[in-house]
This record gives structure tokens, sequence and C-alpha cells, in this order.
């Protein structure tokens, strides 16, 4: 539909990367013949109506979506992970970050989430497909535990009424997640009923001074240790993100980084997720100021891929030369230790 309004024009929706760039930057990135959407008005615009009559995001089932895709399309998409839709937001607000922080965690409706797992669960059993791979979208899976309580209760009523195994994994704050064990009844016995059987914390690094500075004042060095320990008392795959690199890194914060994560895959079996950490990118704190970097990446779209936050750090993310080499050697030690013993993804 949206196509034939615009016969012309590449269609680019939204979304978190999408939606950070200010029209002057889409445009020179994609093109004057390029549609982006911000915000509802964008989207109603497109489809003749008003922002009103658009239907909630949390409220909107799937369902025909995965309809439309046909038998093929469909079992090959069961049978690669795929995300699980919980939540959206984030009341934390890490400056390094770029997703929708600072506000109220909103929930898909739970009678639509059930209905869509419901969905994928019985297709899955037609094709044979006796366990389904998610990845849940929530920023911080356990930061509302009284609500999020509903929805491990479904995921584990929906594998016992299919009798397909659903599993999944989770990024959580250490706070949250220590939180939620403490409230939920039961907490281990509910998260393997669930299928919860990967949950991955944001560490970024180990040193109080980095995590003030980036705004990250919800962590510390007891309560990632903590939460290792109760995810090996419950029986759970601990990940540790490990953003490192960043501005206020120095010698001995990075050494510590490196230090830490060894210890937690020795001590507690943890995983190692290591990440270079990146000063802009689009929808982040120093990336909404904009300036000649910005600019600069901007006019050359290939530029984007020095973003990713798998990628090492160059001139334009971190461009003090020693603080690069610094912070792009202290991520390969940790990829190159780790990574033949099965420690590192």
């Amino acid at each position: 539909e949206l196509r034939a309004r615009t016969p012309n024009a590449k269609i680019i929706f939204g979304g978190q990367v999408i939606e950070a760039l200010t029209p002057q930057q889409f445009t020179t990135v994609f093109g004057t013949e390029a549609i982006q959407v911000r915000t509802d008005a964008d989207l109603a615009a497109l489809l003749n109506c008003q922002p009103h009559q658009l239907p909630r995001p949390e409220s909107v089932s799937y369902q025909p979506v995965w309809e439309r895709l046909g038998v093929d399309r469909l079992k090959c998409y069961l049978s690669t992970e795929g995300t699980l839709v919980v939540s959206q937001g984030c009341h934390f607000k890490c400056k390094f970050c770029a997703a929708h922080k600072g506000e109220k965690e909103v929930f898909r409706d739970l009678e639509v989430f059930t209905v869509d797992l419901s969905y994928l669960c019985r297709a899955a059993k037609q094709f044979g497909i006796r366990q389904l791979e998610f990845y849940a979208s929530s920023l911080d899976f356990f930061q509302t535990p009284s609500v999020l309580v509903r929805y491990l209760e479904v995921l584990a009523a929906v594998q016992t009424e299919t009798g397909v195994h659903v599993r999944v994994r989770c990024l959580s704050c250490t706070v949250s997640f220590k939180r939620a064990s403490e409230r939920i009844p039961n907490f281990g016995t509910l998260l393997k009923r669930a299928g919860v059987w990967c949950v991955g914390f944001g560490a970024d690094g180990s040193d109080v001074s980095v995590w003030q500075a980036q705004g990250k004042t919800q962590n510390n060095e007891n309560e990632v240790r903590e939460c290792l320990e109760l995810c090996q008392k419950f029986g759970l795959r601990a990940e540790l993100l490990m953003v490192l690199g960043f501005p206020e890194d120095t010698t001995y914060t990075l050494a510590k980084t490196v230090l830490t994560s060894l210890v937690a895959t020795v001590r507690w079996g943890a995983i190692i997720r290591p990440y270079r950490a990146k000063r802009r990118v689009p929808g982040n704190d120093e990336w909404n100021q904009d300036g000649p970097v910005v600019q600069a990446i901007t006019a050359d779209p290939q530029k984007f891929y020095n973003l990713d936050f798998a990628a090492l750090a160059d001139a334009d993310s971190d461009p003090e030369f020693w603080h690069r080499c610094l912070g792009n050697t202290a991520y390969l030690v940790i990829c190159g230790l780790l990574t033949p013993v099965s420690r590192c993804t």
C-alpha cells in the first residue's frame, strides 16, 4: 500500500537508528527520494490518516505478518533465533547508549503477547520443530518484576499447552536482576519453567569512575558478583557485556576490565561479550550534539560500519592515538584470550 502511494520513493521505515538522524543527515545519507519515518505523524501522513487513528504498537499482533510469509519462509523463520517482543524503554540514562532511555518501560498487551507466542509454538509443532529460540527485546528484562512475572507465567503456560520448548535469552542491569530475585517468588524455578536460560548483564567495564562518567550509576562491583553467583545458583548462563575504551578509560581501568573479565570466566563460568566504545552513534548524547565528526560520517555512509560496537575504534570514534591503541588492544586481548576457550562471543 505504501509503495503504491509513493511509487518513485525508496521507503525507509524508522527505528532507533533512522529516527535519530536529523532530516538533513538522513537526506545526506539516503538521498532526496528516500522517506524518513521519525514520528507517528510521519507514518500517518504516508497512510493518509490522522496520528490518533494509529493503533498503539504494544496492541498490534504480528500474526498477520507471519501468515503472509508462506509455509517455507515461516519454517525458516522458526528454525532460527527470533525476537521475543516483550517491552520497550529503559529508565536508566547511560550516555553512550543510543536506545530509548530515561523513560518508563512499556509492555506489550499481555493478551496479544499470549496469542502471538501460541501461534508461533503451534506453527513450530506443525513443522516438527520442538524448540524455539528467542532473544527478548527488553533493554532491561527484569526492571519491572511485578509486571514481568505475568509474561514469564505465559511463557511457561504456552510451553505446557503446546509441548514446544521455548528458550529465551535476555539483557539485564545487575540491580534489576537482583531486585527481581528478591521480589518474585520461586524466581529460579519460574525462570526455568519460562525457558529463560541466559542473562546478559551490562557490566561495561569494572571501574566506578568510568561508570559515573558515563551515567551508569546503577552499577557496582558487589552486585555484579552477586548476580554471577545467582546465575550459578539458578543454572543460568551469565554473560557480561563489556563496553570498553570510553574517553574516561585509562591504562589502569582498561587493565582492570581485562582482569575482571578473566576472573569472571574462571570463578563463575561467565561468558564475556566485549565491545569497543564509540563516542558517537545515532541517538546517543554526543551524536545529538552534532559537529564536524558527525558531518564527516554522514557525508560518507561507509563510515557507519566503523560505528559498530564490535568494530575497532578509528580516528573518528577515538581521536587520541594512544588512547585508541590502548582501547583497541584491551578489546583484542579479551577476544584473543577467551575465544579459543569458548568464553567470549
